[in-house]
């Protein structure tokens, strides 16, 4: 094997980890977020604010998924930088844009979530 070979098998690897490690936080926050929304769909019954709680959970999941996007789309740069043809640097950038408003509308959604929670304790 030459060394292009040995550096390009190296990075997909180091690329696929970085994916997991991007769907592993966004799995983590689903599971953290669903936990969340058990316990006060169960509290709510005893006198709990579902409002404001479920405003907690929207934003603390909307992190996680933010969170794991930053990784994926680190993972799809540096897969870009492996085999630059014009196609894969095309689909990146729709790939960066899509996940950019993403990310975007959800970190308005928190920063409204946590404003509105702050005026309400």
């Amino acid at each position: 094997m030459d060394l292009s070979t040995l550096l390009n098998e190296g990075l997909h690897i180091i690329t696929t980890g970085i994916d997991l490690v991007g769907i592993g936080i966004v799995l983590w926050g689903t599971l953290v977020a669903t936990v969340g929304f058990v316990r006060i769909k169960i509290g709510k019954f005893c006198g709990g604010d579902f409002v404001i709680e479920s405003a907690h959970i929207r934003a603390t999941l909307g992190t996680y998924v933010l969170l794991g996007l930053e990784f994926m789309i680190a993972a799809d740069i540096i897969n870009t930088f492996q085999r630059p043809s014009v196609q894969d640097v095309l689909t990146l950038a729709v790939i960066v844009v899509i996940r950019v408003a993403i990310r975007y509308s959800l970190g308005r959604e928190i920063e409204a979530i946590a404003q509105a929670s702050g005026k309400q304790k």
